[in-house]
């Protein structure tokens, strides 16, 4: 098994182990939103996964078909990426409708039009809602899905970006570098800060209706429930999950 599909391995069970807890703890209505986020974040995983064990079968055992083999699960991986960050732009923009008084949406649709999830994240980062490492870490995979949407992963810099232990050389008019895991590890660290704010934003007061059905009272979700700061474990440069794997869709 290649290092690459180990780490998507991982991150098919930190997606699921991620939207059923917003499921559990935090989602309150039919299709919620917040937890269908992460759903799709999760499926998008396996789909990644799939198409990249098919490349392995395919191809096992052929001599001379490496650097193919590279370039495919780079393409899958960063496809993965961009999907990962578009379902997290769609969940925080879906999160403002539900949280309809929350101090961030007020902020972050300070400057009218469309509210972006940069605009959410710097509201939230304002308000306090954003720890220190994670405020500069969304800079950085902000940085990474602009590049890759917009530019074909080309930097327009010449910079070294260390996410954690992730470091990704930028030159000027070349394509970025970093390990061939790159895009799993940025959709890890996006999924998993994504998770963490909305466990932040969902702490703030939240209304529920009384049983007259005209009376609210307000309650705030306990700091204590379930703030992970990963599943994954370093152990001997290799990334593993606590989580079980499970069934692929949510049922």
């Amino acid at each position: 098994m290649s290092p690459v599909t180990e780490r998507i391995d991982a991150l098919v069970s930190e997606t699921k182990e991620l939207a059923t807890m917003v499921g559990t703890r935090i989602a309150d209505r039919e299709n919620d939103p917040r937890s269908m986020c992460f759903w799709n974040i999760h499926n998008q995983a396996v789909m990644a996964r799939e198409v990249i064990g098919f490349y392995e079968k395919a191809w096992k055992g052929e001599e001379g078909t490496e650097d193919e083999m590279s370039d495919r699960m780079m393409a899958v991986t960063r496809n993965l990426f961009v999907n990962v960050m578009s379902s997290i732009e769609k969940g925080a923009r879906d999160c403002m409708k539900v949280y309809k008084t929350s101090q961030v949406r007020a902020k972050a649709s300070e400057k009218g039009g469309r509210m972006y999830l940069r605009d959410i994240l710097v509201a939230s980062g304002e308000l306090g809602l954003l720890e220190d490492d994670d405020r500069e870490s969304w800079k950085g995979i902000l940085l990474m899905r602009n590049l890759v949407v917009h530019n074909n992963a080309v930097s327009d810099r010449s910079e070294i970006l260390q996410l954690g232990e992730l470091r990704i050389s930028m030159r000027p008019d070349r394509m970025m570098k970093g390990p061939p895991s790159t895009y799993v590890i940025l959709s890890s660290m996006a999924s998993m800060m994504f998770y963490r704010w909305l466990v932040a934003v969902d702490g703030r007061q939240r209304w529920s209706r009384g049983a007259s059905g005209t009376s609210s009272t307000a309650r705030t979700r306990g700091h204590g429930e379930g703030h992970p700061r990963s599943p994954f474990h370093v152990r001997e440069k290799r990334w593993t999950s606590a989580a079980a794997t499970g069934r692929r869709y949510r049922p």
